[in-house]
C-alpha cells in the first residue's frame, strides 16, 4: 500500500462484501511492517478488524492491536498493545481514536522508560498536520541523564506533527522523588512543560521546575525553583534559587553540559554561588 502509509508482507483473513467502489471487510490483518510519518512498526496484528468504504467515506476499527516494536525519531519501543481502535477518512481528513495504548520499554537519546500507558487518544490529520490529544498518561520508572524517577501520572498531552517534527505540551507533572548520583531531591514538580522533537531525534524541552527539598552530596537543600531547559546535548537550570544549610540562599546558573560523544547522555553540573544570611 502506498501514500502516507506502507504495509509490507500483508496477510488478510476474512471476507470482502460489496461491488464497485463500495465494500465491507471483516477479519484479521497481519503485516511484517508498517511505515508512516517516519516510524516503522514491526509484527503488526489487528484482531476483529473491520473496514468499510461507502460513498467515498472509509471507516475502520479493531478491538485489539498489537505489535512487536516501533522505531523512529531516535526512539525504540518494545511491545505495543492497544484496544478500541477506530479510524474515519473523508474528504482528505482522517480522524482516529484509541481507548488504551500500552508500550513496553522505551529507549531514546540515552533515556530509558519502563512502560507507558495512554488512555483516550484522539488523532486528527488534515492539510499535512496531525494533531494528537491524550487524556491521561501513566509513565513507568525512568532513568535519564544520571537521574532515576519513579512512576508519573500526567493528566493530558497535546501534540502537533508536521513533516516528522513534533511539538507538544503536557499538563503539570508531579515527579515526586528523583534520585541522583550524589543524593536525591523530593517533591519535584514541572509546570508548563513544552517540547519539540525533530525528525532526526534531537529534542528540546522546557518547564518551570520546583523542588520541595533534598540532599545533594553533603549539602541539605530546602525549597528550590529554576527554569529547566533540556536538549539532546545539554541541560540547563536557569535562574536557580534554593534554600540551603537551613537559611542560606543561593542564586545559580547551570553551565551548559555538552555531550562528549553522541551515545553519552547529558549530565547536569551546577556552579553554586552561596550567599549566607
Amino acid at each position: 500500500m502506498q501514500g502516507d502509509f506502507q504495509l509490507d508482507n500483508v496477510q488478510l483473513v476474512g471476507g470482502v462484501m460489496g461491488t464497485g467502489s463500495d465494500f465491507r471487510w471483516v477479519g484479521e490483518l497481519r503485516a511484517a511492517a508498517e511505515r508512516s510519518y517516519g516510524t516503522t512498526i514491526t509484527g503488526l496484528i489487528l484482531q476483529d478488524a473491520r473496514a468499510e468504504m461507502n460513498k467515498g467515506v472509509l471507516t475502520a476499527s479493531s478491538s485489539q492491536f498489537s505489535a512487536n516494536g516501533l522505531a523512529g525519531t531516535g526512539a525504540r519501543v518494545n511491545g505495543i498493545t492497544a484496544t478500541g481502535l477506530r479510524v474515519r477518512s473523508e474528504n482528505n481528513v482522517t480522524t482516529a481514536g484509541v481507548a488504551k495504548v500500552k508500550a513496553g520499554t522505551i529507549v531514546a537519546s540515552g533515556a530509558k522508560v519502563n512502560g507507558v500507558t495512554a488512555n483516550n487518544v484522539d488523532v486528527v490529520s488534515r492539510d499535512g498536520v496531525t494533531s494528537v490529544v491524550v487524556k491521561e498518561v501513566q509513565v513507568g520508572a525512568t532513568s535519564a541523564a544520571g537521574a532515576e524517577i519513579g512512576n508519573i501520572n500526567i493528566a493530558g498531552v497535546r501534540l502537533s506533527i508536521r513533516d516528522g517534527r513534533a511539538e507538544g505540551s503536557t499538563a503539570d507533572i508531579n515527579a515526586g522523588t528523583v534520585k541522583l548520583a550524589d543524593g536525591q531531591v523530593e517533591d519535584v514538580k514541572l509546570a508548563k512543560p513544552v517540547f519539540v522533537v525533530e525528525p532526526s531525534g534531537r529534542y528540546r524541552a522546557s518547564a518551570d521546575l520546583s523542588i520541595g527539598g533534598g540532599v545533594l552530596g553533603q549539602m541539605n537543600m530546602g525549597q528550590a525553583r529554576a527554569q529547566l531547559v533540556a536538549t539532546s546535548s545539554e541541560i540547563q537550570l536557569n535562574n536557580f534559587n534554593a534554600d540551603i544549610f537551613k537559611g542560606g540562599r543561593t542564586a545559580t546558573r547551570a553551565s551548559p553540559i555538552t555531550r562528549k560523544a553522541r551515545r553519552t547522555s547529558p549530565r547536569l553540573s551546577i556552579k553554586l554561588t552561596l550567599v549566607v544570611h
